[in-house]
């Protein structure tokens, strides 16, 4: 016996992904317009991000604090993460601060790592050492830039943060909009094997 199973109803619900994407789309331009506001928030976010990162490492530490030897170095790992994560998340202020000095940390510690690479590749033949060596000395800079001039920080971490929000609404409302486009279609499942409904029976090939 062939069953029609309920119809497959995403193309209802495209209006979800878009309703979604034009959330996102909204914060990324808030977060363009209020960029003091955006940071406080994300450090918000990031501290208690690191709390509970933090609880995680030092429980684990703590478990195996009879089989591992260095078990110590996890747990001061982890009472570390929680206490900054701590002190994100309840001065707003540090949070907005932090953010931008840790882009520039983050940039430096990238371009220094970036330039070595490309000193190490330059014996090799066709490695494009150079357009590495240009890249980590201009994420350097970058760094250095953002150390000098809070601004300049503030300005590029708030961009990252509303790009990547206007990015992503926008690929879920394009979601949504496609499944709207979905014909629905019935799920037919058949309980009964495709040679049992068709193979003639033995009273059949009598008669």
């Amino acid at each position: 016996m062939i069953n029609a199973k309920p119809v497959d109803q995403r193309s209802n619900r495209w209006w979800w992904p878009v309703l979604r994407g034009a959330l996102l789309i909204v914060l990324g331009v808030v977060s363009f317009a209020y960029p003091l506001a955006t940071l406080v928030a994300a450090g918000i976010y990031i501290g208690l991000a690191l709390i509970v990162s933090g609880v995680l490492l030092s429980a684990h530490a703590l478990n195996r604090r009879h089989t591992v030897s260095y078990w110590g170095v996890f747990l001061a790992g982890g009472l570390f993460e929680a206490i900054v994560g701590l002190m994100l998340f309840l001065s707003p202020g540090l949070a907005a601060v932090s953010l931008p000095l840790a882009l520039g940390f983050w940039a430096i510690v990238l371009g220094i790592t970036q330039t070595i690479n490309a000193i190490d590749l330059r014996p090799e033949s066709g490695s494009n050492w150079g357009l590495n060596l240009i890249a980590g000395v201009a994420a350097i800079i970058l760094g250095l830039l953002v150390f000098a001039n809070f601004s300049i920080g503030v300005v590029a971490t708030t961009t990252l943060i509303g790009t990547s929000l206007i990015v992503l609404g926008a690929a879920s409302t394009y979601v949504g909009f496609l499944m709207r486009s979905m014909p629905n279609h019935p799920r037919v499942t058949a309980e009964t094997p495709p040679s049992r409904l068709t193979r003639p029976s033995d009273r059949d090939r009598a008669a």
